[in-house]
């Protein structure tokens, strides 16, 4: 029984009878780790717990090389509540714990259930005089020992500390060796795991015992996790460890033992990812990633379903399967209750062969490279409608397309000055912004609504790239997990995972949009050298999941910070500003309604700014250099671009089989780097005179 269970065993304040604020504070904060050891069956076992494994000591140098520091932390924070709730909560002092437990003291030692030469080796540094005093109490615990008396030992002992310092140094030389020998005793193959896997299983036999062989339902798992390890399936035993929280649903402890069981969990997952792939070659369920083949990929483009180029008619909608019927959003609580995963433990180690998750350079990222224009990092701006104006303009995105409904709009590395810049979801005449760079664990992008007719802007925070497990996701699986270029791209208000009043990338609710998206395949950084896929991703726009800026749900869609619930969606922070901005008056909208949707970098965005107030945003001469073809793009250059790309229909709009078209001839001309952008530097350098149309 952990020494935390309960609150009873703590000393109150003699005056109010209560627990001051701060333990009160730190007992609340506590509850939400709670979790006990089964000491039932640890005693049932009847086995020496002395620290001997293969004949010799284990010492404390052995100890540390067979767990990580991550596993110790792991065991000490759940057993004791962290050193901040040990010292100012429990005392540092003897406590009973109840039920079956005896006397304990620093990080879950039990004196109930030691012999008295073992006792008097382990706490040698308390004295001889402290020492005498636990005579009494010395193999005495619930199951031979009144309630009374129990709760008297304690109460005769609460004058004596332990030291955290002390407490840690017997945890690591004395008590954990035993439940080491405890657990190698009890599973099979423990020395081929490394520190992090073999201490997650340390810490279930320090919860529950070796009941790995126990007979019953609920030592089910328990027996799955032997058997794993027997047949090498090392790859399944994150999932039996989160599937083993249903033994305690419904109980007190349940939310405690779950958050210790998915912890659990993830340190095995940690430990496989730094397992080599040749260790995780024995394990029948690993599969390597997959090879490419000549029917799916040529040099780095990625093809697609054949079905998707049989019939030009219909060659950008798609109703098949796509990255969203491959994913799950997860939610704020989702995270907190570690209740939602989107890889098994087979793909996380594939993807661990992968480099470090980062964001790229500007000259090796798509949406950077073809800008030629730098400033200083981090630079504020001033932000207006004209600016999107302008940037549209030499796009030649065709936003009068929908006349009376406001214009969505994203800024790929973008923050807002002040926080949220549209608090109550009014739209602005000018607001101030600063240039960054997204990465994949925090939303560092801006989302916004754009009324063309009065010029005013909205703008919220967000994210426009996927996060760091789609990434990671794509690289294991090939399942789901993209970046979606910038372009202009064409939506309607329509239900995402089960939440109505959101906005999809499709032209009907059975028609999904068919664009050009980017997947990493050789390493977990996008850029301009990655697989080039025509897709339908189902890459919409909806809430982060979350109140906060360092944590986003994303497997490619465009998000904004905030929150909305299943069926009845009851949409809240940013993202319902941002939707009341987009005119969506109820948790519905308008299902159906169409939207365009520009997306461009906060770079560009500063550019612009920066040439409306030097009054250049209408000279030819300096905007040239802004001037684009990219996905959406449309009219007369468009066809004629077409024409040079020998395209199947010149049709004038700039969509997936031109985006194909253009990234192909990029790679060749290029040495396989592509972005999909055409710009004036490309027109001059192929001899093809397009921009000499745009304007006209």
């Amino acid at each position: 029984m952990s020494q935390t269970q309960l609150h009873e065993s703590f000393e109150v304040n003699d005056a109010t009878g209560e627990l001051d604020s701060a333990s009160a504070a730190a007992v609340a904060e506590f509850d939400e780790l709670l979790a006990y050891r089964e000491a039932e069956e640890i005693i049932a076992e009847g086995v020496d717990l002395e620290p001997i494994v293969g004949g010799r000591d284990v010492n404390r140098a052995d100890t540390e090389v067979r767990i990580s520091e991550a596993g110790f932390e792991l065991i000490v924070n759940f057993e004791t509540g962290g050193r901040r709730y040990y010292e100012r909560v429990l005392g540092a002092k003897p406590i009973w714990p109840r039920y079956r437990s005896g006397i304990t003291i620093g990080f879950g030692y039990d004196v109930g259930y030691v012999r008295e030469a073992e006792f008097h080796r382990d706490w040698a540094e308390l004295g001889e005089e402290a020492l005498a005093r636990f005579t009494n109490t010395i193999a005495r615990h619930g199951g031979n020992t009144s309630v009374s008396d129990l709760k008297d030992m304690a109460r005769q002992l609460s004058d004596i500390p332990i030291p955290w310092e002390m407490a840690d140094r017997v945890f690591r030389a004395r008590t954990v060796p035993k439940f080491i020998r405890l657990t190698d005793r009890a599973l099979p193959n423990t020395d081929m795991l490394n520190g992090e896997c073999f201490g997650a299983l340390v810490s279930l036999t320090f919860n529950r015992g070796p009941s790995f062989g126990r007979s019953g339902d609920r030592y089910r798992e328990m027996r799955q996790i032997k058997a794993a390890l027997a047949t090498q399936r090392f790859l399944r035993t994150p999932d039996i460890l989160r599937a083993m929280s249903r033994v305690w649903h419904g109980t007190s402890v349940y939310r405690g033992l779950k958050r210790r069981r998915y912890a659990e969990a993830r340190l095995f997952e940690s430990g496989l990812a730094a397992t080599s792939v040749a260790m995780l070659a024995t394990d029948p369920d690993f599969e390597p990633a997959p090879a490419a083949t000549p029917e799916s990929e040529s040099g780095n483009f990625l093809g697609t379903a054949s079905s998707l180029d049989a019939t030009p008619e219909v060659k950008d909608l798609w109703n098949g399967p796509s990255d969203e019927d491959f994913w799950v959003d997860q939610t704020e609580e989702d995270i907190l209750e570690s209740a939602s995963r989107e890889m098994t433990g087979a793909e996380l180690a594939r993807a661990a062969a992968g480099s470090r998750i980062k964001w790229g350079p500007d000259n090796r990222t798509f949406d950077y490279a073809h800008i030629k224009r730098q400033f200083p990092s981090n630079l504020r701006f001033s932000f207006v409608g004209a600016d999107l104006e302008m940037l549209c303009r030499l796009n030649n995105f065709p936003i009068d397309e929908l006349e009376n409904t406001p214009v969505l709009f994203g800024l790929r590395g973008c923050a807002i000055i002040g926080g949220d810049a549209s608090e109550d979801g009014e739209l602005r005449s000018e607001l101030v912004l600063k240039d960054q760079r997204p990465d994949h664990r925090n939303a560092r992008c801006v989302l916004g609504v754009w009324d063309r007719q009065a010029g005013t802007v909205a703008v919220f925070p967000g994210s426009t790239v996927p996060n760091e497990k789609a990434v990671r996701g794509w690289y294991a699986t090939k399942r789901s997990g993209n970046i979606l270029p910038t372009g202009m791209y064409r939506y309607i208000c329509g239900m995402h995972n089960g939440r109505p009043g959101c906005f999809l990338l499709r032209k009907t609710v059975a028609n999904k949009r068919v664009v050009i998206v980017r997947r990493s395949s050789d390493d977990l950084m996008y850029e301009d050298t990655d697989y080039v896929h025509r897709c339908a991703p189902g890459d919409n726009i909806h809430p982060t999941f979350s109140m906060s800026h360092g944590w986003f749900s994303s497997f490619g869609c465009q998000v904004v910070v905030g929150k909305a619930d299943k069926g009845y969606s009851n949409h809240r922070g940013p993202w319902a500003r941002f939707r009341k901005a987009a005119g969506l008056t109820d948790d519905n909208g308008e299902p159906n309604k169409p939207y365009l949707y520009v997306m461009l970098t906060g770079l560009e965005a500063l550019i612009a700014s920066d040439l409306r107030r030097k009054d250049l945003a209408i000279d030819p001469i300096a905007t040239a250099p802004l001037q684009r073809l990219r996905f959406g793009s449309s009219g007369e250059p468009v066809k004629w671009l077409q024409e040079r790309l020998g395209a199947g229909l010149v049709d004038g709009d700039f969509g997936s089989e031109t985006a194909t078209l253009l990234h192909k001839k990029q790679q060749a001309f290029a040495n396989g780097s592509s972005d999909g952008v055409y710009t004036p530097d490309l027109d001059r350098a192929l001899g093809w005179g397009i921009f000499g149309f745009i304007g006209v």
